[in-house]
């Protein structure tokens, strides 16, 4: 089953079921409703997602199930799930972290351990995941080591089952549990059943009307010579979040919004956060592109977290973003490995933790439906357009380039033309060379040759040879005249 996101109505709610694509905070992604169409039903699909997303809250201490933890782990991924949980590296249980990246699940899986030395006889933290998980009102599986001996309370004609450990007791409504059972810590037999039983909580899972996952967005340059940046920055993206990340021209993913403006204002405003790619380009190598910038702005409005990126030199951007923090980067590899750091110093409001992607380092040989993204850079390596300063004086030699074409095709089509009568065609080609560049028609060539790099220096090459043929063809003859004149003398 394939993701799928329905906003009915008012698409600025930025919810869909129990999920949220905005941020953290409440109003993210209603603070500003803009464009004609914010009325519409807007339907995304992403059709190469995993079947679903279960929030697995799992134990990793060696002696409380690591290693049945990984097994479970390993059998979501082969049925095509991807298991997230909490990011790492925070100590604290953040509630609105939690909230927010267990909405966004289609079910919640805990694996309780055994802690004979804690009065509960389990996790604490873990069943404070089971409560939020009620109170989010999604799908609830449960698999508990069977040493905890909790007290389950299942009474017929009852809608709740109440679970309790110790001095602690959750009330979980019967539709919203799909799997409650114990194994045998350390026994192999056990645990393969419960394995059995997790795919059953599954096929029970995916009969709910899957909640969009959380998704990136990146503004960038659309043109083809621009490949190796966009990818850099989609895995960057992804990689330091566990967020996908999808651009404009994305193959994977469809919606029923043609109008590219609008279905480009629709994904900034339902992402979770947004990357900006703002390099200087051919087209515009003096000034930031307004397209990208009126995106960015998009974003500002929605309430979204922006990562801005550039190539380097370093330079002062739109007022819009001087007080962003920007990635500054030199070639394509150096972009991503910035980039992955960037977004991951802010993965507490923004990312979340993908277990699947830890298969590889533990099956070794063997790998998961769903691998971390990589960037390995294939192809030609863009190239950023060169400073003002530059552009001007490529800017006169491609002008002067053409006219000396022009002024000696010219001659050496007429064989008879002499240095004097050439002196009277020195006006065109001082005339063609002003014009081009007063014109701007320099610029249109630049641009124009930007996805064909060698012609940048062929054209000034052909230019100065064809300037030296016509020098050696028409040079003076043995008593000054040049060929062609005794002929025309005559006449």
């Amino acid at each position: 089953m394939n993701w799928t996101l329905l906003i009915q109505g008012n698409a600025g709610e930025g919810h869909s079921g129990a999920g949220h694509t905005g941020t953290d905070t409440e109003d993210s992604g209603d603070k500003a409703e803009m464009g004609n169409n914010s009325d519409i039903d807007f339907v995304l699909r992403f059709e190469t997602a995993p079947k679903g997303t279960v929030y697995l809250s799992v134990s990793w201490q060696p002696d409380s199930g690591k290693d049945f933890g990984y097994k479970v782990i390993r059998k979501l991924d082969e049925e095509r799930y991807l298991a997230v949980g909490d990011v790492k590296g925070f100590a604290d249980m953040n509630t609105a972290r939690l909230r927010r990246i267990m909405g966004q699940a289609d079910a919640f899986l805990s694996l309780l351990p055994f802690r004979p030395d804690k009065p509960l006889k389990t996790s604490g933290f873990m069943l404070d995941e089971i409560q939020l998980a009620v109170e989010l009102g999604i799908p609830i599986g449960i698999l508990y080591d069977a040493r905890i001996s909790p007290v389950i309370t299942d009474e017929p004609g009852r809608d709740s089952v109440v679970v309790a450990t110790s001095d602690r007791q959750i009330t979980i409504p019967r539709e919203r549990l799909a799997l409650l059972t114990p194994f045998d810590f350390g026994v192999r037999r056990s645990e393969e059943l419960q394995l059995v039983e997790l795919a059953e909580f599954l096929r029970k899972v995916t009969t709910r009307q899957s909640v969009v996952g959380p998704y990136a967005f990146l503004i960038s340059r659309l043109q083809p010579d621009f490949r190796l940046p966009r990818e850099a920055c989609l895995a960057a993206a992804e990689r330091g979040s566990g967020v996908p990340c999808y651009w404009i021209d994305s193959e994977d993913y469809r919606s029923n919004v043609d109008d590219t403006i609008d279905r480009a204002r629709l994904l900034i405003k339902h992402a979770t956060f947004v990357v900006a790619e703002i390099s200087l380009t051919d087209e515009n190598p003096d000034f930031d592109n307004p397209s990208r910038a009126h995106e960015i702005g998009l974003a500002t409005a929605y309430g979204k977290v922006v990562f801005p990126v550039s190539h380097a030199p370093r330079r002062h951007p739109y007022h819009g973003l001087v007080d962003q923090q920007l990635v500054w980067w030199d070639d394509e590899e150096d972009l991503f490995e910035k980039l992955v750091a960037a977004v991951h110093a802010k993965r507490g409001l923004i990312g979340r933790h993908v277990y699947n992607w830890e298969l590889e380092r533990v099956d070794k040989g063997q790998m998961p439906q769903f691998r971390s993204p990589r960037f390995e850079p294939e192809g030609d390596r863009w190239q950023p357009p060169t400073n003002a300063a530059e552009n001007q004086t490529q800017g006169w030699i491609y002008a002067v380039s053409f006219g000396v074409i022009a002024f000696t095709v010219a001659l050496l089509l007429r064989h008879g033309v002499g240095y004097d009568d050439s002196l009277d065609l020195a006006a065109i080609l001082a005339g063609v060379a002003t014009f081009m560049f007063s014109s701007r028609i320099s610029r249109s060539i630049q641009s124009a040759l930007t996805r064909i790099r060698y012609l940048r220096w062929l054209i000034p090459w052909i230019a100065a040879l064809l300037l030296a043929a016509t020098i050696v063809f028409l040079s003076p003859s043995g008593d000054g005249d040049p060929p062609g004149r005794e002929e025309r003398n005559e006449r």
